[in-house]
């Protein structure tokens, strides 16, 4: 493996594990405040979420994992 193909697959690993703790922390979150740091657009979901909130109760899930995410190789 190429030095350059050893740093795009450690890369590759880094962005999944980043994108496990967020979704980790998304389905955690207890509210909308926790949630707003993990949305697109917070300024402009944020009114949404509360609406959407206030009527529907958030259940924080502890058990999602993305364990099927793996870093692709093209050659």
């Amino acid at each position: 493996m190429l030095v350059n193909d050893e740093k795009e697959e450690k890369e590759a690993t880094a962005l999944i594990e980043r994108l496990d703790a967020v979704t980790r922390d998304f389905f955690r979150a207890s509210s909308v405040e926790a949630l707003i740091p993990l949305v697109r657009q917070p300024e402009r979901v944020r009114p949404l979420m509360e609406h959407y909130y206030a009527h529907h109760p958030l259940v924080p899930v502890d058990t999602v994992r993305t364990t099927i995410l793996q870093p692709l190789t093209l050659d």
